[in-house]
């Protein structure tokens, strides 16, 4: 048994330089060896264009049309879309009914229009006044206007303190276009 031992002790070591010994073709990694002609284009073009005298045709360039829309092209993609910040809205009642609401939503509208048929309404204030009846528990609150600045919805304050004088202004999320 120890003879085999041996045996495998001297066979192993032969049997590995036999496979790091494979034949492997000759290369080459000097850069000269592989030396291949410079082709210049002059020496394989044969077009000669001095029969062609003509000028190419002049065409009209067709008009592009686009499946992308106008906005997307002209960088407007943002344009006119909605968009929910904090602001200020001016706060007229509160109530546990829904009907009082609903009925100074009207009430509110009414003056508003009086008002615009009388020319009272300056300049910087729009002609449609929003109105917005919110539910937040467990009041029904009236509110008026979407000003991004509390010194433009101080300004309606007080317009609208005269025919509401419980009237303020309250922070609020509102939607303004972009």
């Amino acid at each position: 048994m120890a003879a085999s031992y041996q045996m495998l002790w001297l066979l192993v070591p032969a049997l590995v330089l036999a496979a790091c010994s494979g034949s492997r073709g000759a290369t080459s990694t000097e850069p000269g060896d592989t030396e291949q002609p410079e082709v210049r284009m002059a020496d394989v073009e044969d077009f000669d264009p001095t029969p062609y005298r003509d000028a190419a045709p002049e065409t009209e360039h067709p008009a592009v049309k686009h499946d992308v829309p106008a906005l997307l092209l002209e960088n407007r993609a943002g344009e006119g879309l909605a968009e929910i910040v904090s602001g200020f809205r001016i706060q007229l009642f509160q109530s546990l009914q829904k009907e009082e609401a609903i009925s100074l939503e009207e009430e509110v509208h009414q003056w508003w229009q009086q008002l615009r048929g009388q020319g009272r309404l300056p300049d910087r204030l729009p002609e449609e006044l929003p109105v917005y009846v919110q539910y937040r528990q467990p009041y029904y609150r009236v509110r008026v206007g979407d000003f991004l600045s509390r010194g433009d919805a101080d300004s309606l304050l007080k317009l609208v303190v005269v025919r509401f004088p419980g009237a303020f202004v309250a922070p609020d999320e509102i939607m303004v276009l972009r």
